[in-house]
């Protein structure tokens, strides 16, 4: 599995089941024998389980920055415009010292 993969199946909030499933259909169709490959939802799980770390330490390794900061999130539901629905919105602010 590629990291390019893994992340359109996270994107596409597939579980690790339906992906196996989509990834065994996709190597048939073009002629695959996926009795050669472990295809299965515990092996799709290890895979991405993998694949997020390696790319959060990837990122964690290449962030550069000397300042500190932090970040505070907050759910609230709010009622539309016109008054006929609610909403759910998530409120993200960061903060830092000697920061613009």
């Amino acid at each position: 599995m590629t990291p390019e993969l893994a992340e359109a199946l996270d994107a596409a909030k597939l579980s690790n089941r339906d992906a196996a499933k989509i990834i065994a259909a996709v190597a048939q169709y073009f002629g695959v024998d996926i009795r050669e490959y472990n295809i299965n939802n515990t092996s799709m799980r290890d895979q991405r389980e993998k694949l997020r770390a390696s790319s959060a330490t990837k990122m964690k390794n290449t962030m550069e920055t000397d300042k500190v900061l932090a970040v505070q999130w907050d759910g609230k539901t709010v009622q539309s415009l016109l008054g006929t629905a609610s909403k759910e919105r998530l409120a993200i602010g960061v903060k830092g010292v000697n920061t613009n």
